[in-house]
């Protein structure tokens, strides 16, 4: 099973990046970009709201996770129908494929997550680092949450014809 994991993981990859020149970029831009206008936006209101928290840190805890369970979770319905033909051979099995798109999507929201917060401790902004390790743990709970979402709506895409799936456009 983890020979059919890295296998998919790494065409996952190579699928997803490989055709663009900026595509790993986007990895950070989608963030980066969502966060500037929620500062822009919400950061006067917001230091009012939550005092002693600054916002920005706030938004990095909250975008960046919910972008990883979001685009999980949409991976996961196409992966039965976009490796349809991998299925054929004995290893891989429709979880391999959810499992591989998942553990991308982990890696590479905290490859962005850990970059953002290293840039922002560059430019001053305070954030204490004791809590890590249940930082960390919340993760590992979200990324549970993601694949056991990402299992019931894989099933029911390929069971149920009316709900949309990402590939598809919707009836207007």
């Amino acid at each position: 099973m983890s020979a059919s994991i890295r296998a998919l993981f790494l065409r996952e990859l190579q699928t997803r990046f490989g055709q663009y020149r900026l595509g790993y970029l986007w990895v950070f831009l989608e963030p980066l970009f969502t966060i500037g206008v929620m500062v822009f936006l919400f950061g006067a209101i917001m230091q009012r709201i939550l005092p002693g928290i600054d916002y920005v840190v706030f938004l990095i805890n909250g975008i960046i996770p919910f972008f990883m369970f979001r685009t999980g979770v949409t991976q996961a319905m196409s992966a039965v129908r976009s490796n349809q033909g991998l299925f054929s051979y004995k290893p891989v099995r429709p979880i391999d494929a959810m499992l591989a798109r998942n553990i991308l999507e982990l890696l590479l929201k905290f490859i962005a997550y850990i970059s953002f917060s290293f840039s922002f401790l560059w430019f001053g902004y305070d954030i204490n680092f004791s809590e890590i390790p249940e930082l960390l743990a919340y993760w590992v709970i979200l990324f549970v949450f993601m694949v056991a979402f990402s299992l019931i709506f894989m099933v029911l895409t390929d069971f149920s014809k009316e709900i949309p799936q990402p590939w598809q456009e919707s009836p207007t």
